[in-house]
């Protein structure tokens, strides 16, 4: 039995294509920061973490503070100004960085004596690291493949 593969010239090209695009990941990353900051809005729209636990309820005390006696009131919303300080950059030629660049993001995210933790960005720790929720880690490969056209 003999076996004749044909067009092999052709696929080599191509991976020696792919292999130069993706030695510099800049370009895929970008893709990637604005799809992590989609994730990163939806947990504002749904009042979660990126793991789809709720956000601890504002306290009686806030929701008096706030414009219209509470009415209405958003977990982390009140004015706004956190929320539009979401951003992402990317690092190098092989990271992003996503976060904030309002202080008061740290104390929510990591709760402080008076303010409960709100996490807005991925938290837990695993053996390798941060772990990514699932649907973060499925949409990053996603966007990688679709990217690459793999």
């Amino acid at each position: 039995m003999k076996l004749t593969l044909r067009g092999l010239s052709a696929i080599k090209d191509r991976l020696k294509r792919l292999e130069r695009r993706v030695d510099d990941l800049r370009a895929a990353l970008a893709v990637v920061g604005a799809d992590l900051m989609e994730r990163v809005e939806e947990g504002f729209e749904r009042e979660h973490d990126p793991y789809g636990l709720p956000w601890k309820p504002l306290a009686p005390a806030t929701l008096e503070r706030r414009r219209k006696g509470g009415e209405g009131a958003k977990i982390l919303q009140d004015t706004g100004v956190m929320r539009r300080s979401l951003h992402y950059r990317v690092v190098g030629r092989n990271a992003v960085a996503v976060g904030f660049a309002d202080r008061k993001a740290a104390w929510h995210q990591e709760g402080t004596d008076r303010i409960p933790a709100r996490p807005m960005l991925p938290w837990r720790r695993g053996p390798g690291g941060l772990q990514l929720p699932p649907s973060w880690l499925h949409g990053i490969m996603t966007t990688l493949e679709d990217f690459y056209d793999v």
